[in-house]
């Protein structure tokens, strides 16, 4: 181990002894090389200015005043393009559409402030366009009720009639039984207070048509409506079912176009006609047939109508709406 150290130690100490005296050097330089120049102090700055005590300003009113920047020239609008659409809404300032522009499809259209123009006004019709609408044809669909004579649910046909001076209403129908009725009275004996003791009724034949019509006053009177009540009167083609005199209250209403649609509905009383009936007890009653009269009884129609109106009046000169 000695012949180890003896080996080695000279060798460490000659790599030392150079590393000390670099690091010595760098800490501590020497003095500069000749020839190079020794380096310069910075050069002074600017000596600062002596501020005059706050006493020795003058005071803000005496300070000139400051002018103001001139404004800025407007700016001159440009219109777009007619092919190109502003972006943005609202459009620029000093935007005007060239004439006859419309934005492309999709655009928000502005207001009619911008230049679009305003709605075209909705046509009006007189007050009592309804009355004016005459005469007229309607379908009709009724059921009709008469005591003590027959009962029909279903009959059909047609009416027509007419407003007089926009005010009075006058109508006339034609009604087909879908079915045949059958008399009321076809089973009355003398405890119905109709024949006398012993005698039985014998059904009438069946109505096939009812006939009839009414007259009434516009009460109401507007643009698309009419109420005109009245009296209405109505019959069979057979006698013996007697008549209907009715209380008539017509609902009808008219489009601007001339179309009509409605209800009806008549109370009353059916009255007169007869019934045959036939002895069936000797005892008490002369053999053979014998009339006798229908009692007054409550009546029922009711109607709905559907058709069409003629001389519609026209609708009036629309006024003159200011473009903002």
């Amino acid at each position: 181990m000695l012949v180890a150290m003896q080996r080695w130690l000279p060798l460490g100490l000659g790599l030392l002894v150079p590393t000390l005296a670099l690091a010595q050097a760098q800490h501590n330089p020497g003095p500069p090389a000749t020839g190079a120049l020794p380096p310069q102090p910075p050069p002074p700055g600017p000596a600062p200015s002596a501020q005059p005590p706050a006493s020795a300003q003058p005071p803000a009113s005496a300070q000139p005043p400051v002018a103001a920047p001139p404004p800025a020239p407007p700016a001159t609008a440009t219109p777009y393009p007619p092919q190109y659409a502003p972006y943005g809404y609202p459009p620029p300032a000093g935007y005007t559409y060239p004439p006859g522009y419309y934005p492309p499809p999709g655009y928000y259209y502005p207001p009619p402030a911008y230049g679009l123009p305003p709605a075209a006004p909705k046509p009006t019709y007189p007050d009592d366009a309804a009355g004016q609408t005459s005469p007229w044809l309607d379908m009709v669909a009724a059921g009709v009720v008469a005591n003590r004579r027959f009962d029909h649910f279903f009959a059909v046909g047609m009416q027509g009639g007419a407003y007089l001076a926009a005010r009075f209403r006058v109508a006339a129908r034609v009604l087909l039984f879908t079915t045949e009725p059958e008399d009321d009275l076809r089973y009355a004996y003398w405890e119905d207070d109709v024949l006398e003791p012993g005698y039985e009724a014998i059904a009438s034949d069946p109505p096939v048509v009812l006939v009839g019509g009414s007259v009434g006053v516009g009460a109401v009177v507007r643009r698309n409506f009419v109420f005109a009540p009245g009296i209405g009167f109505h019959t069979t083609n057979v006698g013996d079912y007697g008549s209907m005199l009715t209380l008539s209250l017509p609902f009808e209403w008219t489009t601007d176009d001339g179309a009509r649609f409605g209800f009806e509905i008549d109370i009353g009383r059916a009255m007169g006609g007869s019934v045959m009936a036939r002895c069936i007890d000797t005892s008490v009653c002369d053999q053979g047939d014998k009339e006798f009269d229908r009692p007054s009884a409550p009546a029922f129609l009711g109607a709905f109508e559907l058709g069409w109106g003629f001389n519609h009046p026209p609708a009036k000169a629309p006024q003159s709406r200011e473009v903002p």
